[in-house]
């Protein structure tokens, strides 16, 4: 028997608060569209609405996508203080997205995307230092 909707269903009312990331090949990834798993297989699709990043800084580079599975299952995210800290190269993928920036400053640089969405306006601000978020690997 096929097990039912293997792949998706909703995800909501999801917060990320004040979080650093460096060196990271996807340091931003929120995608439902799960293509390297092939086609979906049950009767729901995965959707993520009402997910919120507030306080992210990026730093080392990197790919930022937002990915929705569809027109009818997207990703809608509000980027608050969302910061990229350096000036590392940044690669942006947006399909099916709803972005909304602010009320914080965020200054990614989002292209238009397939079927997406962007609501306000890309702004500089001074993200908080990370330095004391990263603290030595114990030996």
């Amino acid at each position: 028997m096929r097990q039912r909707a293997a792949r998706g269903g909703l995800t909501q009312d999801v917060a990320y608060d004040n979080v650093c990331i460096r060196n990271s090949p996807n340091p931003i990834t929120l995608d439902t569209a799960y293509s390297a798993n092939g086609p979906l297989q049950g009767n729901s699709p995965p959707t993520m609405r009402d997910i919120a990043l507030h306080n992210v800084r990026v730093s080392g580079g990197g790919k930022i996508t937002f990915n929705g599975y569809d027109p009818a299952h997207r990703i809608a995210v509000k980027l608050d203080g969302v910061q990229i800290a350096d000036n590392a190269q940044y690669r942006y993928e947006l399909d099916h997205a709803d972005i909304t920036l602010g009320p914080e400053p965020t200054n990614l640089q989002l292209p238009a995307g397939t079927d997406s969405t962007i609501t306000g306006k890309p702004a500089e601000g001074n993200p908080a230092s990370c330095a004391q978020m990263f603290v030595p690997f114990p030996q």
